[in-house]
């Protein structure tokens, strides 16, 4: 995967992400999560699926996981 390929919201990506959201919205935490892990193997190194994971992680009540995604989100 390249760098650039790393930074990009596609069109397909963005759709992902928002089904994440509403995912997490419904309470449906489980296929939430399965997504983001579909989206990492995808979309290795990618700030916006950290973000995404961070925002789960956050409302799933794991502070630390939480930070860690952001963190890593950060450095790219």
């Amino acid at each position: 995967s390249s760098p650039a390929h790393a930074e990009e919201l596609t069109p397909e990506l963005r759709l992902s992400l928002t089904r994440v959201s509403l995912l997490l919205e419904t309470g449906r935490q489980d296929e939430a999560f399965t997504l983001i892990d579909e989206l990492k193997r995808q979309y290795p190194e990618n700030a916006y699926v950290l973000a995404t994971e961070a925002e789960a992680e956050l409302r799933g009540g794991h502070a630390g996981r939480a930070l860690r995604a952001m963190g890593e989100a950060r450095r790219l």
